[in-house]
């Protein structure tokens, strides 16, 4: 997506092309294009999905360079539901109260998971309470999930027995974040379909209104 708006389909062997630095050093020249590169799309169909339904992995706030975090307020000005990840080994900062903020304002159908949870944090909770941020989540409660990748990529280690599989499995606590993450796709296809059906429904409204006054 260039500067302007304009949009150009690019294969997968050009991604580094036009957006890493590396490919360009080691190229040893810059490559220059007709306009400047905004930011990337990568859409992956999925399959279970309907398609009024997607999941957008944004760049987050703490990128590099900061039309991420711009890319990334597009985005949320359409989401329905958000999932907002945290990293117990850093506070949280005054640009992610202000991004939940926002979040919140647009939708309560907040997921939130805390990475390396061996490291998790309850104070986090407290903090967000403090922020009054209690009632603008769902059902007026606050609930981190804390899950561990690390543990949940050990599973699938050949050389473990599956007794130490399934101890590391439950460990990552993978298992409960899958399930509100299915939860929370199921309201939101429902408030999809609900939409659809209400806009359906509204146009056909409309077109007896105007069928009726021509009428009379």
């Amino acid at each position: 997506v260039h500067t302007d708006g304009t949009k150009k389909a690019i294969k997968k062997e050009d991604l580094d092309k036009y957006g890493s630095q590396v490919r360009i050093d080691k190229d040893g020249e810059m490559i220059e294009f007709d306009k400047i590169v905004d930011y990337m799309e990568v859409h992956v169909p999925i399959p279970f999905l309907p398609k009024s339904i997607v999941l957008v992995d944004t760049p987050g706030l703490g990128a590099i360079y900061a039309n991420h975090a711009l890319v990334t307020m597009r985005h949320l000005a359409k989401s329905s539901a958000v999932i907002f990840v945290m990293d117990p080994a850093n506070p949280l900062t005054d640009a992610e109260i202000g991004f939940l903020e926002k979040i919140t304002d647009i939708t309560s159908n907040v997921l939130l998971v805390m990475t390396k949870q061996d490291n998790y944090n309850e104070s986090y909770i407290e903090i967000l309470g403090e922020k009054g941020f209690k009632e603008r989540f769902d059902k007026g409660k606050i609930e981190i999930l804390p899950m561990s990748s690390l543990c949940l990529r050990t599973v699938s280690d050949e050389g473990l027995e599956q007794e130490e599989r399934n101890i590391f499995y439950e460990v990552s606590c993978f298992e409960k974040v899958k399930a509100e993450l299915l939860n929370m796709i199921e309201s939101t296809i429902a408030l999809s379909k609900n939409v659809a059906t209400f806009n359906a429904l509204n146009g056909y409204n409309t077109r007896v209104m105007s069928a009726v006054a021509e009428i009379d």
